[in-house]
This record gives structure tokens, C-alpha cells and sequence, in this order.
């Protein structure tokens, strides 16, 4: 691997020290899929409501701290490992969802969540459990008032089966986590270089 790359100015961010190199360099791809999910695609409005997916991994975690630095109001996180859920909240999570349930409690439990009010679902493991989050925002939360939902990965599995009613019925936007470029590249960079601040010249850097 390389010692140095070229990159542009306003995309490079000063680390703090106490962040080693080897974490940055883990955590960027992870923490990008929250990141553009809820500025680029879901436009997060502060004070608003985010329903974390698989919140257990590590980018659910991260996913849950940078919604709470992006001004969410309130986080959901779901999970099947008890002690990690307990750690979620640590990490900002409001409240807590255990998959460890039957599909029919677990829609139940969406629904109360949905009923309170969520914005935003960010959904890393599609399966059961964004099935029943589909099942579960039906007919749920302010009228006219959509539910973005951005459906990032698929862990869980990569089939659904939904009632056509569930959509009928639902202010649910389905969303990709990233818009896409010309030629289907998926574009996860929101802010760029502008020529009137900056040459947008890449320049090196160790």
C-alpha cells in the first residue's frame, strides 16, 4: 500500500490525537454508510427521530453517534445480543429494540416505535426484521408525513415477503444509501471542493 496519496483540501479532516491511524482508516467506510445516509439521502432535520437497524455492529454504533452529533433528537437502536444493546446506550442510543423476538412481537414492538414517531429508519440487515419495520410503520405516524428509509445493508437476508397494503398504507420512502453517479457508481461524497474557495487540486499528503 501506498505511504502517500493525493487528496483534495476541503475533503481532508484533522484527526485528533487520541484517534490512531489503523481505526481511522477502519472506521471510514463504516462510518460513511450512516453519514451520507442521513445527510445526502435522508436530509436529517434536527430534532428528529432515527431508527437504527442492526445497531450492534460496528457501523450501527458508529451510525448512532453520528446521528446524535447530526441532531437527532432521539435513537433507536435494534440488536440481538443483549450486553451490546446495553452498550448502545452508552453510545447515545434513547432506546433499545431486541430482535430476539418472535416476527410477530417484533412488529408489535415497530409499531409502538412508529406510533411515537420516527423520521428516519437506517436498516443494515433487511431479513425479518426490516420486514416486520415495513409491517410495522403501516398506517403509523403523523399523516402526510413520510418515513425515509434507507435500506444499506443485508445481513439478515436478502429477501422480503410484504403484503401489497403495506405499502398502500405506509408513508415509507425507500431509499438507497447513496445517490449514484452518470455511470451507476454510487457517489457517498456530500461536500466538494468549491472553485470559488478553493482550486479543488488535489494536493500530497503523508
Amino acid at each position: 500500500m501506498a505511504e502517500k496519496s493525493l487528496v483534495v483540501r476541503s475533503q481532508r479532516l484533522k484527526l485528533p490525537d487520541y484517534l490512531d491511524d489503523v481505526t481511522a482508516a477502519a472506521i471510514g467506510i463504516p462510518g460513511m454508510s450512516s453519514w451520507a445516509a442521513l445527510r445526502e439521502r435522508a436530509r436529517l432535520v434536527e430534532g428528529e427521530t432515527v431508527l437504527v437497524n442492526g445497531a450492534t455492529g460496528t457501523a450501527g454504533k458508529l451510525a448512532i453517534q453520528i446521528a446524535k452529533h447530526l441532531g437527532a433528537k432521539k435513537v433507536i437502536g435494534t440488536g440481538r445480543d443483549p450486553a451490546a444493546l446495553k452498550q448502545i446506550v452508552t453510545l447515545g442510543a434513547d432506546e433499545m429494540v431486541s430482535l430476539l423476538q418472535s416476527p410477530e412481537e417484533l412488529e408489535t414492538a415497530f409499531r409502538k416505535e412508529f406510533g411515537d414517531g420516527v423520521n428516519v429508519v437506517l436498516d443494515y440487515l433487511w431479513g425479518v426484521s426490516g420486514e416486520r419495520l415495513i409491517l410495522g410503520s403501516s398506517q403509523r405516524g403523523p399523516e402526510g408525513v413520510p418515513i425515509r428509509f434507507i435500506a444499506i445493508g443485508s445481513m439478515g437476508g436478502s429477501d422480503i415477503t410484504l403484503p401489497n397494503a403495506a405499502l398502500r398504507s405506509s408513508a415509507l420512502e425507500l431509499m438507497e444509501p447513496y445517490r449514484f453517479n452518470p455511470d451507476g457508481s454510487p457517489d457517498p461524497y456530500i461536500e466538494r471542493a468549491d472553485a470559488s474557495s478553493d482550486s479543488g487540486r488535489p494536493e500530497s499528503r503523508d
